[in-house]
């Protein structure tokens, strides 16, 4: 199901003295983010094959794990059954060594594309933990995109809370847009300073929640809801940056977002995710150290070199080293 695209070679963006962004000229096996179509998803605490049923195959799982619960191996099972790609929204509470020791042993022994979400906090300590494991996960299990979260009321402070290009393969927006007796509350904002931030850089994946039903007093309709579900997965189709959109189907004390509770909702879900298109096809960046003459790549390349601003560079001594020709 997962159509992985070559990346077109065309520039190297300067981040530091000694840092460079360059793009790959072949498919690489750890570029879950390098795919050229849209990525669609679900989350469900039911059947997923229901759901899928109801709405349209998906290429994304999702479940969420938290700090101290077992991995979910049986989820990952059902993903590899099923050809889907696995999501883990994984929620630290202490930012340990020894849970990141847990977390990255027990995806490192997975060889499967795979992608890892850590969302935003405000501590210092969950900005190093994200560092902490991205950087393991990026030198034992290079087919793991790892994810940095953000929710829809923080995206004022991405610059604070950011951890850096270099540690971040995805940025995923987390939206929940619930209602109360005036209807949907909308905010186009937070999505318009995500894409502002990162549209140059990253692919964001938008996971996405819309309440159908709040209770008494409601005042809105489900066709609102739909059209709201509809706006937001064409969102692929307006910034090429978006490369992926996930239903999460729950509820919260902001209103029933739950797939299946609205059947108008199910129609939405099932057509906007059933072949959306993506803006334009753009490359996506790589991470590059220079040294002298030389470029020091943060992961590993299958060719015998790479071109930077025209010139052809050469590997040498190592997996990761190049020289110009």
């Amino acid at each position: 199901m997962l159509h992985l695209a070559a990346v077109l070679l065309t520039a190297v963006y300067l981040a530091s003295p000694e840092t460079y962004r360059a793009y790959e000229d072949f498919t690489r096996q750890a570029a879950v983010c390098e795919e050229a179509g849209v990525l669609t998803g679900i989350y469900t605490d039911s059947s997923y094959s229901e759901l899928e049923r109801k709405t349209a195959p998906q290429d994304i799982y999702i479940t969420y794990m938290n700090q101290g619960s077992p991995f979910p191996s049986e989820f990952i099972t059902l993903c590899t059954v099923k050809d889907r790609l696995p999501l883990i929204v994984y929620r630290p509470t202490d930012y340990s060594d020894k849970d990141i020791d847990y977390l990255v042993s027990h995806i490192a022994q997975y060889n499967i594309p795979l992608m890892l979400q850590i969302d935003a906090s405000y501590s210092d300590k969950s900005r190093d933990f994200f560092r902490n494991v991205a950087t393991q996960l990026h030198a034992r299990a290079p087919g793991v995109a790892v994810i940095w979260g953000i929710s829809s009321e923080r995206t004022e402070d991405i610059t604070s809370l950011y951890p850096g290009d270099e540690y971040v393969d995805w940025v995923a927006l987390n939206i929940f847009e619930g209602a109360d007796r005036d209807g949907l509350n909308i905010d186009p904002y937070p999505l318009f300073n995500l894409l502002s931030y990162f549209e140059r850089s990253k692919p964001v994946m938008l996971n996405i929640s819309v309440a159908s039903y709040t209770g008494d007093g409601h005042r809105y309709f489900a066709y609102e809801a739909a059209d709201e579900v509809k706006r937001l997965y064409s969102k692929a189709g307006e910034n090429a940056a978006v490369a992926a959109v996930n239903y999460i189907s729950k509820t919260t004390s902001q209103g029933d977002a739950r797939a299946d509770n609205c059947q108008a909702v199910l129609d939405a879900i099932g057509k906007a995710s059933t072949n959306p298109v993506r803006a334009e096809k753009i490359p996506l960046p790589l991470l590059a150290c220079k040294y002298n003459n030389n470029f020091y790549w943060a992961s590993e390349l299958g060719d015998e070199y790479c071109i930077i601003n025209g010139k052809r560079y050469y590997k040498i001594g190592g997996r990761y080293s190049f020289v110009e020709n």
